[in-house]
C-alpha cells in the first residue's frame, strides 16, 4: 500500500474515542475484587482437598483423586487466578497512565465555564 492510501484510509476512518474515568476505576476495583473472590475460592478448594487427602482418603485411591483434582480443577483455577491478577493489575496501570488526561480535561472544562 503506497503511503498516500495508507493516509487516506486513516483519513476515512471516523472513531470517537471516550476515556470514562469513574468507569476505569469502577472496573478497577471490580477486577481486584474478582481476583480477591477467587483466589479465596482457591485457597479454600485446596485446603478441603488437603484435609480430605491427608485425613479422610489417605489411601491409594485418596491420593489419586487427590492428584486428579490437583491437575484438572486447582491447576487450571489457579491459571483463572493469575489471569484475573495480571488484568486486575493492567487496569490498574491504565488507571494511573490515564490520569494525567483526566485531570487535564478536568481543567480544561474548568477554563472553559
Amino acid at each position: 500500500m503506497a503511503n498516500n492510501e495508507l493516509i487516506s484510509a486513516v483519513n476515512s476512518l471516523n472513531y470517537d474515542i471516550i476515556l470514562d474515568e469513574e468507569a476505569l476505576k469502577k472496573a478497577s476495583q471490580d477486577m481486584k475484587q474478582l481476583f480477591q473472590d477467587v483466589k479465596t475460592l482457591l485457597n479454600e478448594m485446596l485446603d478441603v482437598f488437603s484435609d480430605l487427602r491427608n485425613e479422610g482418603m489417605n489411601t491409594p485411591t485418596g491420593r489419586r483423586i487427590y492428584e486428579l483434582f490437583f491437575h484438572s480443577v486447582y491447576e487450571p483455577f489457579a491459571d483463572l487466578v493469575y489471569v484475573a491478577e495480571h488484568v486486575s493489575g493492567n487496569i490498574d496501570l491504565a488507571v494511573l497512565h490515564f490520569q494525567s488526561v483526566f485531570d487535564e480535561y478536568r481543567a480544561l472544562i474548568n477554563e472553559l465555564q
